[in-house]
């Protein structure tokens, strides 16, 4: 259950809230902060309703730090060339039971994250404006891949893909000025 006041839910939480319009998928990480996914009701079908009928309740803490050891070593969590990223590393990291270390916050993920949640703004309507100390490449990464992972078609909704069309266009716009600026 979620403290309102705080905005946390107990460690390793999931959920779903099915009660609003847009639905929402809570998961939360294991210091408590909550991570949202949404949807709507129209976007559910039987296919994508699931019914778990395995208890994770046999499987301990030394069992899943094992099996995260196993896929680190070998290199199926690495990138392409073989390395493994900050990000992916600081998932390692909570998975294996530590948290987010605060000295250890990449700020890659949380311009990640911060455009996650541009996104889910403008596929409500709202109109978001880049900032200065935006990640211009990371953003629009992050919104293209939004686009084109079919969120915007699904909703046919023309003004957020308006909307977020023009806000990549302002990324773009602010990346190449910049771009201009240290090259004089």
């Amino acid at each position: 259950r979620r403290d309102n006041a705080t905005g946390t839910v107990p460690k390793n939480h999931t959920g779903t809230d099915i009660a609003a319009n847009l639905g929402t998928k809570i998961k939360s990480a294991t210091n408590g902060e909550v991570e949202t996914f949404y949807w709507e009701g129209s976007d559910i079908n039987s296919d994508d309703i699931i019914f778990e009928t395995e208890s994770e309740i046999g499987e301990t803490l030394a069992q899943k730090r094992s099996m995260i050891f196993e896929l680190l070593n070998a290199g199926l969590l690495h990138d392409e060339n073989g390395k493994l990223s900050n990000s992916m590393r600081a998932k390692a990291l909570e998975l294996l039971g530590f948290g987010i270390w605060e000295s250890g916050v990449d700020i890659n993920s949380l311009h990640i994250k911060q455009a996650g949640k541009e996104n889910v703004e403008m596929m409500r309507g709202r109109k978001v404006e880049p900032t200065d100390i935006d990640d211009h490449e990371l953003h629009i990464n992050e919104h293209t891949a939004f686009y084109l992972s079919g969120e915007f078609e699904k909703r046919n909704n023309q003004k957020s893909k308006e909307l977020l069309l023009e806000h990549i266009r302002l990324h773009k716009k602010i990346q190449a000025l910049s771009t201009q600026i240290k090259g004089e």
